[in-house]
């Protein structure tokens, strides 16, 4: 093909063929490498002509061409436009002007990878763009959301088309989701402005929106009969995409509210307490719809039913996301958080629920799954919002006068209690993986910050409750007399041949190891250095890897501190070295090597001189 040229900014630039552009995609889009491995290398060229991303959008928005190919198109355009945006060499304004048009004209696209590109590419071009070049762009949104809000809810016709208005108003709730995620990490101060302007004008907009949307979901229209019904599915998808908006907004507010002036300052507190307030109802209100529920569809052996199941996946979705927002206030300023109307009644609540999970039948009905009565991470939702609360009810202020609402003791006891005794312990399917992968299980059990953030276990109580004073070691260091513990309780539990105390004795080695590396005990103490030799080299009845594994660990803790001294290791070196390199022999995965391998070369580094 003779190239043809255009002239632009004074430079000569190849002009591109939407024809061979086409072909281009296609080749890139077939099954065979040759043609995948030509385009690719043509397509990389012709990035760099003028008018290529221009093309790219008029393929994308010609919803005949076949789907691989716009997939493709926009995929290409996502990669490399956008960094190209504001050049003159490939782009002109008239290019600029049809690719911000077509954006829009992907309300309806019904193709989920290119829906979520365009939504992507929507917010990059807003950053440059709105508002000074696409001061139309939130007013077109929000007119077509209007529309079909306008079809579906006030005209209430039963129309065939509903999949349409519903595939619209998604599409729109979610570019304009996108939208403001992407203008609100703006740092520079004309685009903070630009944000705020949009907050006060958007944010009573979609706050009248959410809450006409929520009054769809009540017991009166949410129910057994009628969650299966796609309609209810979408007012529940419609209402949850609408409340992440007005989060987004007012999660911005929040963060900037020293930063503004009085006036301001008193609409957005208004604004930030009107939503907290109204979630805090929402919360409540749905989840006793939620749990009775999922109640109801055990009971009615109906819980396997795949649109029962979705549904309750996107409920639970929804629920999740009012505990995410009230934990984003209060990790961006816990203070304020507090002092927010409401907030002791919203983390009472939280901790109720975790309660009512533990207590009674509700045991076997907490799980990590979307399905359960109680799922944990709901559970673990209300759990972090209390720890990082308590602050507000500890007795004495900071500055030494007494708090009116401190927690009573009693509360206090029964909370920690129901911490040691329902969520600490191992479960059953812990110990199954004990037994059938004990290398795997060490190293899955020791990524402590995965684990505890999203699991909840439930039985044995010893285990639970040194494992309990292992993670409050800095607490009760002055409380509890370890040394005392080693000499008359743990060096007596190590040996003990009962084939159920691997699972004691590995708590044991790990809770040596946690005291000794908080700096809350001594590692100069030849009763810890016989208990944690005992273990290692130990083969006999009531022991097992996963024990010797963990005592690894917790030697090398405790030898990996400023206050150590060799003499009260000494006599135990030849036995620990030996011990070491025979299970560097034994282990049969990476991770285990390379704990065993870490623990030895610490033992090199702090008594290297003794070691032959």
């Amino acid at each position: 093909m003779d190239p043809r040229r255009a002239i632009a900014t004074g430079l000569n630039v190849e002009h591109v063929s939407p024809a061979e552009l086409y072909d281009v995609l296609n080749a890139a889009s077939s099954q065979d490498l040759s043609q995948i491995q030509a385009s690719s290398k043509r397509l990389k060229e012709m990035l760099e002509m003028f008018g290529t991303y221009d093309a790219f959008y008029e393929i994308i928005a010609q919803r005949s061409l076949p789907l691989a190919v716009r997939q493709q198109a926009i995929i290409q355009f996502k990669n490399a436009a956008l960094a190209h945006w504001k050049s003159r060499k490939i782009l002109n304004e008239e290019h600029r002007v049809r690719i911000r048009n077509r954006c829009l004209t992907l309300l309806d696209e019904e193709d989920e990878t290119i829906a979520q590109c365009n939504r992507f590419i929507v917010g990059k071009i807003a950053r440059y763009d709105f508002p000074s070049n696409w001061g139309n762009l939130i007013n077109d949104i929000l007119s077509a959301i209007n529309t079909h809000l306008q079809k579906r809810y006030v005209a209430a016709i039963d129309d065939p088309q509903d999949g349409k208005d519903a595939l619209v108003l998604r599409r729109s709730f979610q570019l304009l989701n996108g939208l403001l995620k992407e203008l609100a990490s703006a740092k520079m101060f004309d685009r903070v402005n630009t944000m705020a302007n949009i907050v006060n004008f958007l944010y009573p907009v979609l706050y009248e929106m959410y809450s006409q949307l929520a009054t769809n979901i009540s017991p009166n229209t949410v129910a057994l009969q009628t969650i299966q019904s796609p309609r209810i599915h979408v007012d529940v998808l419609l209402s949850h995409l609408v409340y992440k908006c007005l989060v987004k907004m007012t999660l911005w507010l929040w963060n900037r509210l020293d930063k503004v002036s009085k006036e301001e300052l008193a609409v957005n507190q208004g604004r930030i307490q009107e939503l907290f307030q109204v979630s805090i109802v929402q919360v409540k209100a749905l989840t006793a719809l939620r749990t009775d529920l999922v109640i109801g569809l055990i009971q009615a052996n109906l819980n396997t039913d795949p649109q029962a199941q979705r549904f309750i996946d996107l409920f639970t979705r929804h629920i999740r996301v009012f505990g995410k927002f009230f934990r984003r206030l209060q990790q961006l300023s816990s203070v304020r958080f507090v002092a927010l109307p409401m907030c002791s009644d919203l983390i009472l609540y939280y901790w109720s629920q975790v309660v009512e999970a533990t207590t009674g039948k509700a045991p076997n009905l907490v799980s990590d799954s979307n399905q359960a009565v109680y799922p944990v991470r709901y559970l673990v939702q209300g759990m972090v919002l209390f720890k990082e609360s308590l602050t507000q009810w500890t007795p004495t202020r900071r500055d030494g006068t007494l708090n009116e609402n401190s927690l009573s003791e009693e509360f206090i006891r029964n909370a920690v209690e129901l911490l040691v005794t329902r969520f600490m312990p191992l479960n059953p399917t812990d110990l199954e993986s004990w037994v059938a992968d004990p290398e795997e299980w060490v190293n899955v059990e020791d990524k402590e910050n995965d684990l505890w953030e999203y699991e909840i276990r439930v039985i044995l109580q010893k285990e639970a409750l040194y494992c309990a004073l292992g993670r409050c070691a800095a607490r009760l260091k002055d409380v509890i007399p370890f040394n005392e513990w080693l000499e008359h309780t743990l060096s007596i539990e190590v040996q003990n041949p009962n084939p159920k105390f691997p699972i004691i004795k590995r708590r044991i080695a790990w809770l040596i190891g946690k005291w000794v590396s908080d700096a809350s005990a001594t590692p100069n103490n030849p009763k810890l250095w016989e208990i944690l030799v005992h273990l290692l080299k130990d083969r006999g009845p009531g022991t097992d890897y996963v024990v010797r594994l963990t005592t690894v660990v917790a030697i090398k803790e405790c030898l990996d501190t400023l206050e150590f001294e060799t003499p009260f290791f000494e006599p135990h070196l030849p036995m620990v070295v030996s011990e070491l390199i025979g299970m560097m022999g034994e282990a049969d995965t990476f991770e285990s090597k390379r704990r065993i391998d870490h623990t030895l070369n610490v033992v090199i580094e702090q008594v290297g001189q003794l070691v032959s």
